[in-house]
C-alpha cells in the first residue's frame, strides 16, 4: 500500500510527458529506473519489462496479491460537445446513449466495411466521453479521430489528455489495496464502472477495469 501511495504521488508530481532522443518517458520513469528495473522500447516509450525480483515474482504478486502497473504510455481523451455520444456511436460499436452515466465499455472502432481498427473504453460521464486507447495505435487513432471530427459536421471537440498518468493497480487484493487511500466504498463500484474521486488527498478518476484476469482499477492522476 505504500508503494501504491508513493506512485500516486511521484505520477501527480510529475504531471508531464518527457521526450529524450527517440523516446518517451511516462511521468514514473525515475520511479522505474531508481529500482531497477530493466528498461526496453515499447510503442515509442522507455518503458519498464522486468524488475530485479524477476517475472515469476511479479507474476504470483498480481494473482495473489495486488501489482502496480504503468500504463500512461496508453491514449486518455475527452470526447466533448452536444453531439459527442452520436459521433462516437458513429465510429465504435458501443451503446453509448444507453449507458449510464460512470458506466464503461469495452469496444471496437470500425472502419466503413466493418472492419476492426483498435479496440478502446470509452466511459459515459454527464459532461464528457472518457476514452482510453491502445499505446501501439495512439497516434493512429488520434488521427483516425480528428480527421472523423472534422469531417462530421458536428458539435463535438476532441480533448486529448497529456499531463496525467495512468496506473493499474490488479490482483485479487486490489480493492481492498486501494480502499485505505480513499473514502468512496468501493464494494458499490462494479466492473467496468467509473467515478471521479480523491485518491491520497488528489483528484483522480478511478476504472474498475482491467486486462489481467483479476479483480483491479486504472487510475487516472
Amino acid at each position: 500500500m505504500t508503494t501504491l501511495r508513493t506512485v500516486l504521488q511521484i505520477a501527480r508530481g510529475a504531471r508531464t510527458f518527457a521526450t529524450q532522443a527517440a523516446l518517451q518517458r511516462t511521468p514514473l520513469h525515475s520511479f522505474h529506473v531508481q529500482r531497477g528495473a530493466k528498461m526496453v522500447e515499447f510503442c515509442g516509450y522507455d518503458m519498464p519489462v522486468q524488475y530485479k525480483e524477476g517475472v515469476l515474482t511479479e507474476h504470483l504478486a498480481c494473482r495473489q496479491k495486488a501489482a502496480i502497473f504503468d500504463v500512461s504510455h496508453m491514449g486518455q481523451l475527452h470526447v466533448e460537445g452536444k453531439d459527442r455520444i452520436a459521433f462516437m456511436e458513429s465510429l465504435c460499436v458501443a451503446d453509448i446513449s444507453a449507458a449510464t452515466d460512470g458506466k464503461s465499455q469495452l469496444s471496437v472502432f470500425t472502419n466503413e466495411k466493418g472492419g476492426i481498427i483498435d479496440d478502446l473504453i470509452v466511459t459515459r460521464t454527464p459532461d464528457y466521453l472518457y476514452v482510453v486507447i491502445n499505446a501501439g495505435c495512439k497516434e493512429k487513432d488520434i488521427k483516425h479521430l480528428k480527421a472523423k471530427a472534422a469531417a462530421s459536421g458536428l458539435d463535438v471537440k476532441l480533448n486529448i489528455i497529456e499531463t496525467h498518468a495512468l496506473v493499474a493497480l490488479q490482483g485479487p487484493e486490489a480493492m481492498s489495496t486501494l480502499q485505505k487511500l480513499l473514502k468512496d466504498d468501493l464494494t458499490r463500484m462494479p466492473f467496468m464502472t467509473s467515478a471521479v474521486t480523491a485518491v491520497n488527498g488528489v483528484q483522480c478518476r478511478v476504472t474498475r477495469c482491467g486486462y489481467t484476469g483479476e479483480d483491479g482499477f486504472e487510475i487516472s492522476v
